[in-house]
């Protein structure tokens, strides 16, 4: 089957259903025959067929990303850290994953609202993606937890990416849209690194998972990277 993201009309001089059947088959948005074929018909067709494309490009897309945030999604990420995984065992190259949850996030939503709070999730978004580098990915992984796979970044490294963020969004409070409203936000991080910490991608979230809520222990706005 076709796999491209250009969308494909057949053209045959064969009217068989079967060849109708095959090139659905294969991929092709549209089919038409040689013997019928004329500039309007032709016209139509690749309209039709571009117009298709995009709807399709733009389905694909919506389906890898979180719907509030805009972040990716906890499937697509879980995808990236399987790709990245194989690649560390194979070429033997470092990333770390470091999971991210919204410090006291439920008083926010208890004292000021649920819409507030998307906004406040909205936020760290936002301040993440600007903070990391483009080659980081960004999660958001379930609630006010959000991850972050960092490719060719070991320990040390995820580190000081980590407690960058951390510090940025110290910094940086939830102005909420429409109020006089101003509300600081700050962030727990554990990060784990593959082989090192963990022997499957599983593991390794779990660790991860649990160095977040050790740094939640040891007071919060904290990043923890080590048992």
């Amino acid at each position: 089957r076709i796999s491209i993201d250009t969308p494909i009309i057949m053209m045959t001089v064969d009217d068989a259903d079967e060849v109708d059947i095959a090139a659905a088959e294969a991929g092709a948005v549209d089919f038409l025959l040689k013997s019928e074929l004329n500039p309007r018909l032709l016209e139509r067709a690749v309209r039709y067929a571009v117009n298709l494309g995009a709807t399709l490009r733009q389905l694909r897309a919506a389906a890898l990303r979180d719907e509030l945030s805009g972040l990716l999604n906890r499937r697509e990420l879980q995808n990236l850290l399987q790709n990245e995984w194989l690649r560390a065992v194979r070429f033997k190259r470092p990333f770390s994953l470091g999971l991210a949850d919204i410090d006291s996030f439920k008083r926010v939503n208890d004292t000021y609202g649920h819409p507030v709070g998307d906004q406040v999730i909205r936020h760290v978004g936002q301040v993440l993606e600007t903070t990391l580098r483009r080659l980081d990915r960004v999660a958001r992984f379930g609630g006010e937890e959000f991850a972050i796979l960092m490719p060719e970044t070991g320990r040390r490294e995820a580190a000081i990416a980590m407690e960058r963020v951390r510090a940025a969004l110290a910094q940086s409070p939830c102005v909420v849209t429409g109020q006089d409203l101003r509300i600081p936000v700050t962030l727990s991080i554990g990060v784990a690194v593959p082989l090192e910490d963990a022997n499957t991608p599983d593991a390794l979230v779990a660790v991860a998972d649990r160095r977040l809520y050790a740094a939640k222990n040891a007071g919060r706005d904290t990043v923890r990277v080590e048992n």
